[in-house]
């Protein structure tokens, strides 16, 4: 592998996910920079049907078991970034609520408008 280049990983079920990505936006209309126009390469759409004619033509000759298969990594993939997210939402909420209620105590020395203002601000992070 020469300096400055990439190694070229094979992706499950031919399926680049960043790439098929870029597709679907030129296909809905987004603009791309230079970069990831020249990484989508030919497969360019102006409608959503056409992309997915695409779509169905590049994976109509899967079988049917691998098709199944394929939905199991797409779920995965998306089960595992779903899960890199909340990981931080569940280290991060903790910290927030100790903070808040740190400095809260520290502006409100009665215990009851703390105790709301506490509330009121958890709930608020929450929804």
């Amino acid at each position: 592998m020469s300096r400055g280049k990439k190694e070229n990983i094979l992706q499950p079920y031919d399926f680049n996910h960043k790439r098929e990505y870029l597709i679907y936006l030129n296909a809905c209309g987004k603009k791309l920079n230079k970069k990831e126009s020249v990484l989508i390469g030919k497969d360019r759409f102006s409608t959503y049907e056409q992309w997915s004619e695409y779509v169905r033509g590049k994976y109509s000759c899967i079988s049917t078991g691998s098709l199944e298969s394929f939905l199991r990594y797409l779920r995965y993939l998306l089960r595992s970034a779903m899960k890199v997210e909340g990981s931080y939402s569940g280290v991060i909420m903790p910290i927030m609520i100790v903070l808040l209620t740190f400095i809260l105590g520290n502006l409100f020395q009665n215990e009851a408008i703390n105790n709301l203002v506490c509330i009121a601000l958890i709930f608020w992070f929450i929804v």
